[in-house]
């Protein structure tokens, strides 16, 4: 399980990332947005179903949607997206069951 203190002691580490707090954490590299603390819809949870993560979750903007499916593929255990981010390059991680070093390289 990974922590919200333990995913801003990383961004910390990493060139150019900012950790912006307030209602929800944002980590922002060079002005935007590149990941985001998303708690799950109602919509989300009826889509996901039993698939659906119960503690925390992060959104990261990746590069495209080649490279989006690219990491969906290679980290399904944590690593899934839902309907709302269907089209858009961005995954979702569930941190109940994510790995620090594979989080790490894909905020690097």
């Amino acid at each position: 399980m990974i922590t919200w203190e333990q995913i801003i002691d990383l961004a910390r580490q990493l060139p150019d990332l900012d950790v912006v707090s307030g209602e929800r954490l944002v980590l922002r590299r060079l002005g935007k947005d590149l990941a985001w603390e998303r708690p799950l819809s109602k919509k989300d949870m009826l889509a996901l179903a039993s698939a659906a993560p119960v503690g925390g979750v992060l959104a990261v903007h990746v590069g495209d949607l080649g490279i989006k499916e690219a990491w969906l593929a290679a980290e399904p255990g944590f690593l899934f997206s839902s309907p709302h981010f269907d089209g858009y390059p961005a995954v979702l991680v569930d941190l109940e069951k994510a790995d620090i070093g594979v989080l790490r390289e894909l905020l690097d």
